[in-house]
């Protein structure tokens, strides 16, 4: 039977996230979101990978939440008031469709819930909180 490690994680900061391509404070609960760039999964073929975002402590770099999204991640935003991390992500497939992801991140719970129903979802390329009721979402078109 043979050993193969895959990856160590904790032997840089953001591990869990990866590569780091994108990064968005929240400094009244002294939090640091870091989306990495897309990973592989192990198993599966090319079209597996997922692109982790990492929520950390700024005065320990502690990991408090971790979700891996199907697409690039290209928006962070931490709510006004609530413990909530919005994350979009999305990509062009190169012939019609711009996939991708809304997600809600409870950052008490850890779960994460997807506000884009369609199955191929749109991409999402800015994320801005207005208020505690409002969310202002900027999206590719669904096609080309």
């Amino acid at each position: 039977m043979k050993l193969r490690i895959d990856r160590i994680l904790g032997d840089r900061p953001f591990a869990e996230a990866g590569e780091p391509a994108l990064t968005v404070t929240d400094e009244r609960r002294d939090l640091l979101a870091v989306a990495g760039t897309r990973t592989p999964v192990a198993g599966l073929p090319d079209f597996g990978f997922t692109a982790p975002v990492g929520v950390y402590g700024t005065d320990d770099l502690a990991c408090r939440a971790l979700l891996r999204a199907r697409h690039p991640v290209h928006a962070l935003a931490f709510h006004p008031a609530l413990p909530l991390l919005a994350v979009g992500s999305g990509a062009y497939d190169g012939g019609y469709f711009f996939e991708g992801e809304l997600l809600l991140l409870d950052l008490e719970t850890g779960r994460t819930t997807s506000l884009i129903e369609h199955p191929l979802g749109r991409q999402v390329l800015g994320l801005e909180w207005l208020g505690e009721h409002a969310l202002r979402v900027l999206m590719a078109p669904y096609d080309d």
